[in-house]
């Protein structure tokens, strides 16, 4: 198995242009894979591999590996499917040990925001007056104010920055190499404009990243594990606690105040905006499909209460205040009691024949029989 797995990887970053850090999971996963199989005395020759052998792989990763997350082991199997549909493809086995194994079930997590209150916090916690603090400040507002996924905030060179004094506006490259175009208005533009500005007086070229490491004489570009530490320190310092503070968090909360600030008025300041549309949505958040992005909005108390604006009944010729509708009769006080009373058990049969019918009768005759 081994003499083919660099041609594998080659086939899935050229051949189906998978991106570079997803490829290299599957590679990491068929290494597993070959370990536990020359750990348990087998082949690793792709033929005499069988379903049972996946199967027991499984098993293992369960039980002994603590792949106890159904994801977990659902993409291991997914890196497995890979390889050997690649090996099946150019002929090397002539049946996948891997069809119609059943994927573990993964069921989606309900997504979880960040509060108001939480943000103002974090933002006010970076010391502003250092490099690392101010850093560390627009980072986080960039990845507020963008949505971006952390692999394309660390990958985001100066060159992709559009400023023209303005708003500024954001060349990302996602997944698949799906470029989209973010902007970022008022404050987050300007501190981000300043940032940038501090980068170039240091001598960064356009082809550098914006957001690298000030400390010490490697200025790298940050990585994925040290935003999301930026993020939790900030975070832990205004008493949120670590596994609540990550940066997917962020890009859910984006989603959210994306939606939420588009209707009618701005949740936060109460001033009127334009209405945007689900495919927007999709598009600033880098989706596909837009059944993902529906995963990440997060329904708001302003959204439960949702109902068809009046105007729109009037609109339909419904005028709920048109005096020529039917009114009901007056049930009298007695039968407001007798209904409030009934509204208010779980139990109404037996509330109704403990009463000899009586309420029943009322309710009948305050209804026109």
């Amino acid at each position: 198995m081994k003499k083919y797995m660099e041609a594998w990887v080659d086939h899935e970053l050229v051949i189906r242009g998978r991106q570079a850090s997803g490829v290299e999971r599957y590679r990491r996963t068929l290494k597993i894979f070959i370990n536990w199989l020359e750990g348990n005395g087998m082949s690793t020759e792709p033929q005499a591999i069988a379903r049972g052998d996946i199967d027991e792989f499984q098993k293992w990763l369960f039980y002994s590996a603590g792949n106890l997350k159904n994801s977990s082991r659902a993409n291991k199997l997914a890196a497995l499917r890979s390889f050997f549909r690649y090996l099946k493809y150019i002929k090397a086995i002539a049946e996948d040990p891997t069809e119609n194994v059943p994927s573990p079930k993964i069921s989606v997590p309900s997504k979880k925001i960040f509060t108001d209150e939480d943000l103002r916090l974090i933002f006010s916690m970076p010391d502003r007056n250092t490099e690392k603090g101010f850093r560390d400040f627009v980072l986080l507002l960039v990845l507020y104010g963008s949505g971006m996924r952390v692999a394309e905030l660390c990958s985001l060179a100066i060159e992709d920055i559009v400023d023209n004094g303005g708003p500024i506006t954001l060349n990302i490259l996602g997944k698949g190499d799906k470029q989209r175009f973010r902007t970022l208005k008022g404050k987050i533009a300007i501190h981000l404009r300043n940032w940038i500005a501090i980068r170039l007086s240091q001598g960064a070229r356009s082809s550098d990243h914006i957001f690298i490491r000030v400390q010490g004489k490697d200025r790298k570009a940050l990585g994925e594990q040290a935003v999301n530490n930026i993020l939790k320190k900030y975070a832990g310092m205004v008493g949120i606690k670590s596994a609540d503070a990550f940066v997917h968090k962020m890009r859910t909360t984006f989603c959210t105040d994306l939606i939420d600030a588009h209707d009618g008025k701005c949740p936060r300041c109460g001033a009127k905006v334009e209405t945007i549309n689900v495919f927007e949505v999709q598009y600033a958040m880098g989706h596909a499909n837009p059944k993902t992005t529906q995963g990440y909005y997060v329904m708001s108390k302003k959204g439960q209460k949702k109902a068809i604006p009046i105007r729109r009944l009037s609109e339909l010729g419904l005028n709920v205040l048109d005096d020529k509708s039917v009114k009901p009769k007056d049930p009298g006080a007695e039968m407001l009691e007798a209904l409030r009373v009934i509204a208010s058990t779980h139990h109404i049969r037996e509330y109704l024949e403990a009463n000899d019918g009586k309420v029943l009768k009322q309710v009948e005759a305050a209804i026109g029989g």
